[in-house]
């Protein structure tokens, strides 16, 4: 759900053609949001070894029992009516788990701790509506940036990932209020391991976040 807490008029530190910086005026949204992954990325196989080198079958498991909620920052400036860049940042928590199966009839051993994962990008939107449309459509395509922290990945390697984003927004009035859906999917792949005990395969991620809410900003 975002939030839109106020609308200022701002501007943008550029590079221009000829390698110098300039400034454009820029209008600025500023917005805060929650919103959830539907679609959160997969359980990821991997080899662990004991103490006396014997490997051993393990799987981290990153799929909640709900949805992860997630907290969200949003920027957006405004270069021309249809053209607009935005900067966003995202946290959700999460409880991953990893399940070690020793085999020869040993019991299954997991271990489980609070977690979360974050993300921030930078992407390019476009208007996809025309002039005087009530309803505002929003495509945006950028690079993305995601990690994880916790006590259950400390000394972990492979806990921040180069990836993309791309998402589309629609936005509508419904009286005084004007509503706003959006659906961004982050696109990465993602290579876990523990040093010289846990080594999960590399697999590429697709996770979505939906998020939808109001802007307050008609009443400012």
């Amino acid at each position: 759900m975002w939030v839109q807490w106020r609308r200022v008029t701002g501007v943008l530190l550029v590079v221009s053609s000829s390698g110098l910086p300039c400034v454009l005026a820029a209008q600025t949204d500023l917005l805060v949001g929650i919103g959830v992954y539907p679609v959160f990325d997969r359980s990821a196989p991997g080899i662990g070894r004991d103490e006396n080198g014997t490997s051993f079958p393990v799987t981290l498991n990153q799929s909640a029992p709900t949805l992860p909620i997630v907290a969200a920052v949003r920027a957006m400036f405004s270069l021309r009516p249809k053209v607009s860049v935005e900067g966003v940042l995202t946290l959700a928590s999460i409880r991953p788990r990893v399940d070690e199966d020793r085999g020869e009839g040993a019991p299954l051993f997991s271990q489980s701790f609070r977690g979360e994962v974050g993300t921030a990008s930078a992407r390019g939107v476009l208007s996809l509506s025309r002039a005087g449309s009530r309803i505002a459509v929003l495509a945006g395509l950028g690079p993305a940036v995601v990690w994880r922290s916790g006590r259950l990945f400390r000394g972990w390697t492979g806990k921040v990932d180069i990836g993309g984003t791309a998402g589309l927004g629609v936005g509508f009035p419904v009286g005084k209020l004007h509503l706003r859906a959006d659906l961004d999917t982050y696109l990465y792949s993602l290579k876990l391991a523990r040093p010289g005990s846990v080594d999960f395969d590399s697999e590429f991620r697709s996770d979505v976040l939906l998020t939808v809410g109001v802007s307050l900003y008609d009443f400012f």
